[in-house]
């Protein structure tokens, strides 16, 4: 569809047709191709691999094998959610960006707000902005799930695919929705 009917009277149906008519192609789109282009063998075997790319490649492999329902990343830069949502996969992406408050000279920074913003370009990914005050990472991701329930993405025993660094160390793990 053209801009012309997006303008007119008719613009809430033409929209409501592009959304179906997106649905229905997303519906059909190869992941698993579009996976395997995205990360090459000899990519792999020849160590080129960055450690946060596995860890993207790692957590989309694992959300397929186990079936999730959701694909949730721990980030403050945004770039490890940025790299999931390179491998498009078949799930929703949360990211939850745990901004740090910075003091210059004379005022209070927020920093996290532009990767939280910046997320909004890349397909499939859900940015949150956590508060800084409070960074439990369980009490984060209870708030995802209990966002996730009311819009109706996510569903008692779900799983989900967290990717988070506990201390030094990246962890990919898969959750039951309680």
């Amino acid at each position: 569809l053209g801009a012309e009917p997006l303008r007119g009277q008719f613009a809430p149906i033409a929209v409501a047709t592009v959304r179906r008519i997106c649905r229905q192609a997303e519906a059909v789109f190869d992941h698993e191709n579009h996976y395997q282009m995205q990360l090459p063998p000899a990519m792999v075997e020849s160590g080129l691999l960055s450690q946060a790319e596995a860890l993207a490649s790692s957590a989309v492999r694992a959300a397929s094998k186990v079936g999730a329902s959701m694909i949730v990343v721990f980030t403050r830069t945004g770039h490890t959610a940025q790299l999931v949502s390179k491998y498009r996969p078949n799930m929703p992406i949360m990211s939850l960006v745990i901004p740090r408050i910075l003091q210059n000279s004379i005022r209070w920074v927020l920093d996290g707000e532009r990767a939280a913003r910046q997320g909004l370009l890349n397909r499939g990914l859900t940015p949150l902005l956590a508060n800084p005050i409070n960074s439990d990472p369980n009490a984060l991701l209870q708030v995802v799930f209990n966002r996730g329930k009311s819009s109706g993405q996510l569903n008692v025993g779900d799983f989900v695919v967290v990717i988070q660094k506990v201390g030094t160390t990246s962890v990919v793990k898969v959750v039951a929705v309680p």
